[in-house]
C-alpha cells in the first residue's frame, strides 16, 4: 500500500467488500448528509475536511480520535479498539466465524477467533438452552429455577430501566 495516497489498492481481496449499515444510524446519517451538503450518492461517507471531492485522511479520524480519548482519561483505549469492540460485538450477538471473516475482511479463521471471547450472559444462555434439550421442562424444580432466572433477569432489567431513565431526565434537562 501507498501510504502518501489517501484511496489505494486494498490490502488483500478480503478487505473489498461492501458493509451494511445498522438501521438505528440511517436518521443519523441523513441528517449529517443534510447538514454537510453530502446527500449525493456519488460523494464520500466521510469525506476531506477542506475538500469533499476527497475522503478523509485516516490520521485526522485517528487525531479526533487521539482528542477525544485525552478528554475521556482514558488512554489505555487505542484505536484499533473501535474495530475490536464492533467485531466482538457481533460475536456476542451470535455470529459465525465465517460472518466474522467476512464483516471483518480477515482470510484466515485464526485471525477471525481473536474476537470469539467466551462472554458470562452468553455462557448461561448456552448452557440454558441444552438443558432444554437434555431435560424437560414439565417438572417443579425446573420451572422454579426457569422463575428464579426471570425473577433475577427482572431485576437487572428494572434497575437498568431505572438508569435509563435518570438518563433521559439529564438529557431533557
Amino acid at each position: 500500500m501507498d501510504h502518501a495516497k489517501v484511496v489505494d489498492i486494498p490490502k488483500t481481496e478480503n478487505s473489498v467488500r461492501d458493509e451494511t449499515i445498522p438501521s438505528q444510524l440511517v436518521p443519523q446519517l441523513a441528517a449529517f448528509f443534510d447538514e454537510y451538503g453530502l446527500a449525493r450518492p456519488d460523494n464520500w461517507l466521510f469525506p476531506a475536511v477542506k475538500d469533499k471531492s476527497r475522503p478523509i485522511h485516516p490520521n485526522s479520524l485517528r487525531g479526533w480520535y487521539e482528542t477525544a480519548r485525552a478528554s475521556a482519561g482514558r488512554p489505555d483505549l487505542r484505536f484499533h479498539d473501535l474495530r475490536h469492540t464492533g467485531l466482538t460485538w457481533l460475536a456476542e450477538e451470535g455470529a459465525t466465524v465465517r460472518e466474522l471473516m467476512d464483516a471483518a475482511g480477515h482470510a484466515d479463521v485464526q485471525t477471525a477467533m481473536r474476537y470469539q471471547h467466551s462472554v458470562d450472559t452468553r455462557r448461561q444462555t448456552l448452557a440454558e438452552k441444552m438443558g432444554a434439550r437434555l431435560l424437560s421442562d414439565d417438572t417443579p424444580e425446573i420451572v422454579l429455577a426457569r422463575i428464579k432466572a426471570l425473577d433475577e433477569k427482572i431485576a437487572t432489567l428494572e434497575k437498568q430501566r431505572g438508569e435509563e431513565k435518570k438518563k433521559l431526565a439529564a438529557l431533557l434537562g
